[in-house]
């Protein structure tokens, strides 16, 4: 999976989309899984990264799950942390190239209460 920056963003929802989340995804697997590669399996170069993707695929899942159950309605507060702790994982590269600063940044803890991601 490779981190492609968002073309169409839909502004008039707070919350992420599929799109936003599997891209959040594939930003940091591109990431981690490149020094996972090139190290040693034994070492902890691979297995730190390594053990970050499966952190991160199962916070994904989690947040996919969440957005097919609660479809057109608000996420739940716990999705929403869910959402903003990945988020937080990407804030070291938010001076980097590709880097989507609206797709990709923490949203309100009650974001129905009228911001949009603008």
């Amino acid at each position: 999976m490779t981190y492609e920056p968002s073309k169409e963003i839909p502004v008039d929802s707070p919350y992420p989309t599929q799109s936003d989340i599997l891209a959040a995804a594939a930003f940091l697997s591109d990431r981690s899984l490149s020094l996972a590669r090139d190290s040693d399996f034994r070492s902890e170069a691979y297995r730190v990264p390594t053990a970050m993707e499966f952190l991160v695929q199962q916070l994904v899942a989690d947040l996919l799950t969440d957005l097919a159950t609660h479809s057109g309605k608000p996420l739940p507060e716990d999705a929403v942390r869910r959402w903003n702790c990945l988020a937080d994982a990407l804030g070291p590269w938010e001076d980097q190239p590709g880097y989507d600063k609206v797709r990709l940044r923490r949203i309100p803890s009650r974001p129905d209460a009228g911001n949009t991601r603008t």
